[in-house]
């Protein structure tokens, strides 16, 4: 049976729109810039839904062969084997790691919100990666079972 887990990001799901609306504004209060200013809040709009349907949420996966993550709608994603654990850990993220992929000292990570997350030690390359989640303890316990 698979485990499955969806974490949404809400920071980045609500601060797109405040953007947007803040953009329209500005650009309505400044009369001679309305038609100059198209093209790049155009611009602007169509990146921020990118970069909000690429990342508003992290689903995490796990069944007997691999933990399989998925960043959004899920063109950005990674598959680690569990054979390739060497051990694993319930570590808490710094506050000034942030959110999304990171190169974190000692690790990469993969984190949409909050900061608990599992601190997988791989053999192959003997390094580590950290998987944020709402629910550590849930994720350690899956992962341990199909080690």
């Amino acid at each position: 049976m698979e485990y499955r887990t969806k974490q949404i990001g809400w920071i980045m799901v609500l601060i797109g729109p405040v953007i947007l609306i803040a953009l329209l504004i500005i650009v309505n209060q400044i009369e001679d810039a309305k038609e100059a200013a198209m093209i790049p809040l155009l611009a602007t709009t169509a990146m921020i839904i990118i970069v909000q349907l690429l990342f508003f949420s992290l689903e995490t996966r796990v069944n007997n062969d691999t933990i399989q993550l998925s960043f959004g709608i899920g063109l950005i994603k990674k598959e680690i084997s569990i054979e390739n654990i060497e051990s694993i850990e319930k570590v808490r993220n710094k506050f000034i790691y942030g959110w999304g992929i990171r190169r974190i000292p000692g690790a990469w990570m993969w984190n949409i919100a909050g900061y608990e997350a599992v601190e997988l030690s791989l053999k192959d390359k003997n390094q580590k990666f950290r998987i944020g989640c709402k629910n550590s303890e849930e994720l350690l316990s899956e992962i341990k079972k199909r080690m």
